[in-house]
């Protein structure tokens, strides 16, 4: 139930941020990021079970558009590309019920982190991606409260 809650907040925080984003590939990007993090909490229509998969494809998207930022540094855009790649393991690897298992405590805590460290110095050059990286920030707070 936490987890679920966590999940709708962020999404709507991201939705809410989405106006702070300049470009129309960016924001069509949060927007579809924000939405497919909800998307497998749907008990009604059937469509939980492709979440994780839709989660990795938009993730994958949102871990690349920043890539072409002439505003954001190397490390930035690196911060991104691991991170993207990281929710993407992990969606598949839940999605696909692999028999080994692989912790997600430390993948989570060290995004929050990394995030609060980069919101903290570089507020101004995050800020168009704000919602996807606060989705992202989402994932990785239900990655530390199932451990605890």
């Amino acid at each position: 139930m936490l987890t679920s809650t966590i999940t709708i907040v962020c999404a709507i925080a991201a939705l809410l941020l989405v106006t702070n984003a300049n470009k129309r590939v960016t924001k069509l990007t949060t927007i579809a990021l924000a939405l497919a993090s909800v998307l497998y909490l749907d008990p009604v229509i059937g469509i939980g079970p492709f979440g994780h998969y839709v989660f990795a494809f938009v993730s994958i998207i949102a871990a690349v558009e920043p890539s072409h930022s002439l505003n954001l540094k190397a490390y930035h855009k690196s911060f991104f590309v691991i991170t993207g790649l990281v929710i993407v393991l992990f969606s598949l690897l839940t999605a696909l019920r692999l028999p080994f298992y692989v912790p997600k405590l430390p993948f989570g805590v060290l995004y929050l982190a990394f995030f609060g460290y980069y919101f903290a110095n570089d507020k101004r050059r995050l800020k168009s991606r704000l919602g996807i990286l606060i989705v992202w920030a989402g994932l990785a707070l239900r990655w530390v409260i199932t451990f605890i």
